[in-house]
């Protein structure tokens, strides 16, 4: 996996909420999908789940072939905090049984530049941290 990742916005665009970081990754997927590495597909944004007759949303929701698990991408605005990384333990329910566990990436806004943080098992994995190999996540 490309570490760290980059998202170069358009000239003159303004990131003022998660929904616009959203619409810039999307137009960016590609590039996107490249610098996370090979194997990923799209399977929605704002993908909805129904847990207790209530819905919740996944920002945008990956899947990668190669690893068979899904990537809950969580995007936010502010730095990274704790809660963070529940609310992405919660939408691993979003995965079938014959699936790998699902990985949470959380990208979050430190200063004026936004990070990826994994969220594998009870970590929450930073983007400086050195990852051999993609299976190091299952």
């Amino acid at each position: 996996m490309k570490n760290p990742i980059l998202i170069e916005l358009e000239k003159n665009k303004t990131i003022r909420n998660e929904h616009d970081l959203e619409i810039a990754l999307l137009d960016k997927l590609q590039n996107f999908f490249y610098q996370l590495g090979e194997g990923f597909a799209l399977i929605d944004n704002q993908y909805k789940i129904n847990y207790n007759n209530k819905n919740y949303h996944i920002d945008i929701l990956l899947f990668n072939y190669k690893l068979n698990c899904f990537f809950a991408v969580e995007l936010k605005l502010r730095e990274l905090k704790k809660e963070d990384k529940a609310q992405i333990e919660f939408y691993k329910q979003a995965k079938e049984p014959f699936h790998n566990k699902t990985i949470g990436v959380i990208i979050s806004k430190k200063q004026d530049k936004f990070l990826a943080n994994f969220v594998r098992n009870d970590n929450i994995i930073p983007l400086t941290y050195e990852i051999k190999k993609a299976e190091d996540f299952i």
